[in-house]
Formats: C-alpha cells, sequence, structure tokens
C-alpha cells in the first residue's frame, strides 16, 4: 500500500489479511413445507492498521475464527382466497473466536470466545374481503451469548403487529401497529423495553406512474452484541427511535424495446438516542454509543434499464445527516462520522447464451470520521471500478474471471486502513 498525508509518505505491506472459508447451503420443498440450513465456517488474519511512522516495524497480529449455523423450516398455506396462514421455526448457532495474545505483539491482548444461539417462532394469518385485508403476526425469540470473560447474557423477546389495508381504483392505503417487549437475563442486565410503533403508507398509481408517500416509526433495541460485547460493547446503550417520512415517485415504461424503471424518494429521519459505533479516545478503539438527537434527510434516485441482453442499473444519494443534541456542544450540527454527502453506483451486466459480464463503479464522497468535524481533516472521496467475465456450460459449471479495483484506486474506508489496490480472482462453480 501507499499511504499519504501532509505528514507523512509510507509504502508498505499490509499483513494478516489472509483468509479461508467454506459454506454449504440446501433446500428441500415438499408441498406447504420448505426447509432450509445452511453452514459457514472460516478462519482468516485482520489486516494491521497504517501507524504514524511505524509501518512494518510495529506488530498488531490478530486472528478470527467463525462457525454459523441455521436451520429454518417455514409452513405456508392459502385456506382459501381470503385467508392464509404462515408459520417459521428457526435455529441459529453462531461461534467467534478473536485473538491477539501472539506473544510479539506489542498491544493490549486478547483471547475471547463468544458462542450465540437464537431458537426463533413465528406465526401470521391474514384475511381479505373485496378491496380489503387484514393481518395479525406475532413471534417470539430466545437468545443467548456465552463469553469466557464475561458473564452469561440471555433474551426474551416478541413481537406482535396487525395491519390492514386498502386496494381499490389505484389506491394503495396501509396501516399498522407493533408492539415490542424485549426483557434481558444476566448480571447487570439492561432495563425491560416495551414500545408501540405503528406505520402509514399511501400510494397513488396511474399508468406506468405511481406516487406514494409513508410515515413511520421505529424502535430499534441494541443487540447482545452491542451491549455485552467486551471492548465494544456498551451495557448504558439506550434503544433508538426513529421517526421517517417519505415522499416518493416511480416510474415504468416500455419504450420500444427498452424496458426503463426510474425510482425517486426525498425522505427526512429524526431520530433520538441513535446507535452508532465510532472511535472513542482513539480511531483504533471503537466502542458502541448514543448519539442524542441527529437530523438526517436526503434524496435516493435509481433507475435500471434493460435492452435484449443488455441492462444498465444507476443510483445514486445526496445525504445530510448531522448531529443535533446540544446547540452548545462544539460538535453541534456537524456530520455524522462515516456519513458521505454524495454516493453514487453505476453496473451493467451483459447475459448471451452463457456469457455473462458485468462492469460496475462506485463513488463515495469524503467523510468525517470523529464527532467533531474540525478535529482532523474527512477522508477523501473515492472511485471503484470493478468487471467481471464468466462462461457457464454443462448446466452445472460455471468459471469467471474478476478484477476488482481496475484501477488500482487507494481509498479508506475506515481512517488509517487502506483498502486493497488491484486484485484478481478466477473462480470455478459447480452446481447440484
Amino acid at each position: 500500500f501507499s499511504y499519504h498525508t501532509e505528514n507523512e509518505d509510507t509504502t508498505g505491506k499490509r499483513r494478516f489479511s489472509d483468509i479461508k472459508q467454506m459454506r454449504i447451503e440446501a433446500c428441500a420443498f415438499y408441498k406447504s413445507l420448505q426447509w432450509h440450513t445452511y453452514f459457514y465456517t472460516s478462519q482468516r488474519g485482520i489486516p494491521d492498521a497504517v501507524i504514524r511512522r511505524l509501518s512494518g516495524r510495529y506488530e498488531d497480529k490478530a486472528r478470527e475464527w467463525d462457525t454459523n449455523f441455521f436451520t429454518q423450516l417455514t409452513f405456508e398455506q392459502h385456506l382459501s382466497h381470503k385467508w392464509g396462514v404462515k408459520g417459521i421455526l428457526k435455529y441459529t448457532n453462531d461461534y467467534l473466536h478473536y485473538r491477539t495474545d501472539f506473544p510479539e505483539n506489542v498491544s493490549i491482548k486478547y483471547n475471547n470466545k463468544y458462542r450465540q444461539q437464537d431458537m426463533y417462532a413465528a406465526a401470521s394469518a391474514s384475511y381479505k374481503y373485496k378491496d380489503f385485508g387484514i393481518s395479525l403476526s406475532s413471534d417470539l425469540r430466545w437468545s443467548d451469548l456465552v463469553c469466557n470473560v464475561k458473564d452469561y447474557v440471555y433474551r426474551f423477546d416478541s413481537k406482535t403487529s396487525l395491519s390492514a389495508f386498502f386496494n381499490h381504483g389505484g389506491w394503495n392505503v396501509n396501516v399498522s401497529g407493533l408492539f415490542t417487549s424485549v426483557t434481558d437475563h444476566t448480571r447487570g442486565k439492561a432495563d425491560p423495553l416495551q414500545k408501540f410503533t405503528y406505520n402509514a403508507l399511501v400510494s397513488y398509481s396511474i399508468g406506468g406512474l405511481t406516487l406514494r408517500t409513508f410515515y413511520k416509526t421505529v424502535f430499534r433495541v441494541p443487540t447482545l452484541n452491542d451491549l455485552y460485547y467486551p471492548l465494544v460493547g456498551n451495557r448504558s446503550l439506550k434503544p433508538e427511535y426513529t421517526k421517517q417520512f417519505d415522499v416518493g415517485i416511480t416510474y415504468s415504461a416500455m419504450l420500444s424495446d427498452v424496458r426503463l424503471n426510474v425510482q425517486a424518494d426525498w425522505y427526512y429521519n429524526n431520530i433520538t438516542d441513535r446507535i452508532v459505533c465510532m472511535p472513542v479516545g482513539s480511531a483504533y478503539q471503537w466502542s458502541m454509543v448514543n448519539y442524542g438527537r441527529s437530523r438526517t434527510y436526503g434524496v435516493d434516485v435509481n433507475v435500471r434499464a434493460s435492452y435484449r441482453q443488455h441492462s444498465l442499473m444507476l443510483a445514486g444519494t445526496y445525504l445530510d445527516d448531522r448531529e443535533r443534541t446540544d446547540p452548545k456542544s462544539r460538535a453541534y450540527n456537524n456530520y455524522i462520522p462515516y456519513s458521505p454527502k454524495w454516493s453514487f453506483s453505476a453496473v451493467y451486466t451483459f447475459d448471451y447464451k452463457g456469457i455473462t459480464a458485468s462492469l460496475s463503479h462506485m463513488f463515495v464522497d469524503k467523510r468525517y470520521w470523529q464527532a467533531e468535524n474540525a478535529l482532523d481533516k474527512p477522508l477523501d472521496a473515492y472511485n471503484c471500478t470493478d468487471i467481471k467475465i464468466g462462461y457457464h456450460f454443462l448446466k452445472h459449471y460455471t468459471v469467471e474471471a474478476e478484477c476488482q479495483n481496475l484501477f488500482d484506486e487507494r481509498y479508506e474506508i475506515k481512517a488509517r486502513w487502506p483498502m486493497p489496490g488491484r486484485r484478481m480472482a478466477f473462480t470455478i462453480k459447480v452446481k447440484f
């Protein structure tokens, strides 16, 4: 990597970026039943940071082992043209081992192991009469987290939702309410949480044009990881509450042989006790924290077009995301760390007689990385271009060649952790 700032000019090797991984996934279907199971395991190095004037001499070796498994059974049945029911049962088991206690390391040393299990059940029923409909759903989840350096914790949470909708003459109206209840059990547990939230959506369609608007309230409870993971977790974390307002338009049409879809949305979010992960004290120690209040507004535009074997997707976002807790604070009205004002992506794909090709480009604007924007320069804006070519043959086989970061752009997503430059990959896929 090459790392250049006003104070340094460093060229070095980014170490510990190896990874070995394996994934197995399977599904089965029988009448109204669907079964899905998944297994993933990996061992990887954690790339070290770029340390000012010490790159290549400062040892900060870390490794991580992951194992993730889940199995899920789904039942769905339409009892008549008016009634429908659905049920889900799911079990998840995740293991994480994070180690930095290597003799050569000079930083703080850890050897932490985590095991998290989750059992989930959900049931729903719906009824439709002419242009009106109503649905009721409820779920129950039990989760536990065990760590070799922290107390055992488990959580019971449940959600119950009631919604009603109306469709007639191009009008679509949907209103819903959600009751959430969460209780954690451990030494020094978080307080029980209960909250009612609601949503309302109205849209009108005429031909290929749809106008829509919605108002939504969202209650986000901190996860077990947010609260209880050593170093990163914060037991004082409060739940996040968001009020969202959106106005949008969609246009779909066939223009000669071109299928076109355009969507545009303007949105406004008012967030209380926003949950974010950010540096606390230094760029190398991150933790979950709350922003008392923040205000976000932005515009999203998405264009999709397809012509025979060709398709093109363009997406752009303007985002104004600011801290609005205390007018007397130096950080008041500053941008939320790692929130770019502008971002853009474009993807072109080609598919013809087993030959596939894609070209994608991404642009991300500069981003501040501290709560007080004036404390340091923002991270530079960057572009990244990828290209992939593949060939599918004999029904079951696919070969792919790709080049990521085609133009060898040097950029950072997180401060002082430069991303890789140009890299190549060759893939063989077999489906059976």
